[in-house]
């Protein structure tokens, strides 16, 4: 199984923190995180983005991930542990080296808070929304891990430093994230072109505005 600790090796020590960018990810995907019940700065992306329902939390994801690779099993949201995390990665060659090069990517698993804080939120929104009753309540809780997740992973992150930009070339950087399970295991590797975040958090105000 791939640990975490043994997958650091891309992290140079260029403090790349100090930046305009690195503010951005401070405030927005830190401080003001859309995961949910991890920042008293943000109401948490359901709340803060208007979904109502999985259909929303399905566009949301859409089109958060319109220009990203997602590394997965077919017909899976996600992958089911962090075996299944190192084996795609391996896959695709993107488990060592110049990971970062390969154009934007993500790959994992669903942590157990974010499992906890979805099944309190699928409870609250089924019990006030009758067209949520009707639909399949795995189904439902799928669209929302996957966005969760993801969220949550990016804030781990940035929190416990396994995090950094990575200039591509003159004109493109790119933030690298990668998360860890309870046990130590690689359970996520995000790489966001710094185009894809400024999109993101563009993409914020106006969710909070209009919803999705």
């Amino acid at each position: 199984m791939a640990k975490h600790v043994d997958y650091l090796e891309w992290i140079d020590g260029i403090d790349t923190l100090d930046t305009d960018l690195g503010h951005l990810l401070l405030r927005e995907f830190l401080l003001r995180t859309p995961t949910l019940e991890a920042s008293a700065r943000s109401d948490g992306w359901i709340n803060r983005f208007r979904i109502h329902d999985s259909d929303d939390a399905e566009m949301l994801f859409e089109e958060l991930t319109t220009n990203v690779r997602l590394l997965r099993k077919a017909k899976r949201r996600y992958a089911l542990s962090a075996k299944e995390v190192e084996e795609l990665l391996r896959e695709e060659n993107l488990l060592e080296g110049r990971f970062w090069e390969n154009s934007s990517f993500a790959v994992y698993t669903v942590p157990n808070d974010a499992k906890k804080q979805v099944e309190s939120a699928i409870d609250s929104a089924v019990s006030q929304n009758s067209l949520l009753q009707d639909k399949k309540r795995q189904l439902v809780k799928a669209k929302y891990l996957q966005v969760d997740a993801l969220f949550r992973h990016i804030r781990n992150a940035i929190a416990h430093d396994a995090f950094q930009i990575k200039k591509v070339d003159d004109r493109h950087k790119v933030c690298v994230f990668q998360d860890s399970s309870v046990s130590g295991d690689l359970s996520a590797r995000i790489v966001l072109g710094e185009e894809i975040l400024r999109e993101w958090v563009a993409s914020f105000s106006r969710y909070e505005q209009n919803g999705v």
